[in-house]
C-alpha cells in the first residue's frame, strides 16, 4: 500500500468507547471499527490464525457471536496511551459469509456507535 491510499478509505472508521472482542484466547479492547472491519488491542501477544470465528459485546448489550473474519495485520501496539496494556494489536475484516442476523447486529452496532460519538 502506498503511502497516499493511507486516507482513501472505503468505510469511515468509529471509534467506539466500550466495545469488545472476545476470541477463544482472550478479550480484546476494539480500537477502530468500521463496516468493513475493526482493529482490537489484546493484554499479550500469541499466535493469530488467518481466519477466525470471534464474538464482539458492546455496553449496550448488543452481542454478536461466532463471526467469522480474515485477519489483515498483526503488530505491536504503538499507542504510548495504552501499549503498557495491550501488547499487540490486530485488524480484521468481516468475511462476507455472515449470517443474516449477524449483519443485522453490525449495522446495528455501527448505528450506536455512531450515535455514541455524536
Amino acid at each position: 500500500m502506498n503511502p497516499g491510499s493511507w486516507n482513501h478509505r472505503k468505510y469511515k472508521r468509529l471509534h467506539p468507547e466500550n466495545t469488545f472482542v472476545i476470541n477463544q484466547q482472550c478479550v480484546c479492547r476494539v480500537f477502530d471499527f468500521s463496516q468493513g472491519g475493526l482493529s482490537f488491542g489484546c493484554t499479550s501477544e500469541r499466535e493469530v490464525p488467518d481466519i477466525m470465528a470471534i464474538d464482539i459485546i458492546d455496553n449496550s448489550g448488543l452481542k454478536i457471536y461466532s463471526l467469522p473474519v480474515e485477519i489483515i495485520w498483526v503488530g505491536k501496539s504503538k499507542d504510548i496511551n495504552t501499549e503498557s496494556i495491550y501488547k499487540m494489536t490486530v485488524g480484521v475484516k468481516f468475511n462476507k459469509k455472515n449470517s443474516y442476523d449477524q449483519q443485522v447486529k453490525l449495522n446495528k452496532l455501527t448505528r450506536l456507535i455512531k450515535k455514541d460519538a455524536s
